[in-house]
């Protein structure tokens, strides 16, 4: 769903271009990338919160990891953690994980939530669900196979719960941000995977942090950051709701 004559224009900022130049020079490294990224605080404006005041019955609720995420874009052990939590306190009906992968998480959300509740994985790999094939929990889940776009999404819509971890860059990211809340319930929240400050150089135009800032800019969504993860939250759960004070309205 990434068309870039619908994205905002991108203006990168002077400090950010001039890191940029040195960047290239010293032959576009990861490890480079990382290091200068570290020096673009202003990326890192999301409102910090502990996971407990968003997530219903954060310190209560138990959860099942049968299996834990491997292979290099697998989502981190406190990530998983954090998420199954949520998909345990907000009860979700359906739920659309945008990015699925080997399916490790989707096999987890399934494991991990009621029998009325359905999983939509959505991936371009038309073989993507690895993890949850030949197993009990695979009824669960329906897999969707394409680009993320309402036409491909929609099947289970509206859904109580999106998780977006798959295109990185800003265009990608925020195209998935804005077909999330247009597919959301009215009772529905959505997670953000990688928000942080880290490999700002390899994307173009942004990433993760930029496309949070350009869909809270087309949206009334108020959108925090859970403390001690990479996962972002926007959620319209009732008594849950995010919230961001004035102050921090502000930094927008």
């Amino acid at each position: 769903m990434n068309n870039p004559d619908t994205l905002p224009p991108f203006h990168e900022p002077a400090l950010a271009r001039w890191l940029r130049f040195f960047w290239r020079l010293t032959g576009r490294s990861r490890w480079m990338d990382r290091q200068l990224s570290l020096i673009l605080k202003y990326r890192d404006f999301l409102p910090k919160t502990l996971p407990e005041k968003y997530i219903p019955e954060f310190d209560s609720s138990r959860i099942s990891i049968t299996r834990g995420p491997s292979g290099p874009w697998a989502t981190p052990w406190i990530d998983t953690f954090v998420l199954l939590k949520g998909a345990v306190g907000f009860r979700p009906r359906t739920i659309l994980e945008i990015g699925s992968y080997l399916g490790v998480t989707a096999r987890l959300m399934a494991e991990n939530t009621g029998d009325e509740c359905r999983v939509y994985a959505l991936d371009l790999d038309k073989e993507h669900g690895r993890a949850y094939r030949s197993l009990p929990v695979e009824g669960k889940i329906t897999r969707l196979v394409g680009e993320s776009s309402r036409e491909v999404a929609a099947p289970g819509a509206p859904y109580d719960m999106v998780f977006i971890d798959g295109d990185h860059g800003r265009g990608g990211a925020l195209q998935d941000s804005l077909l999330a809340w247009e597919l959301l319930s009215d009772r529905g929240v959505i997670f953000w995977h990688d928000y942080q400050v880290y490999d700002y150089f390899v994307h173009r135009s942004g990433a993760v942090p930029e496309a949070l800032k350009d869909f809270q800019k087309a949206t009334d969504a108020k959108v925090v950051s859970l403390e001690g993860t990479t996962l972002a939250l926007f959620s319209r759960y009732p008594g849950w709701e995010t919230r961001i004070s004035p102050k921090d309205l502000a930094r927008f």
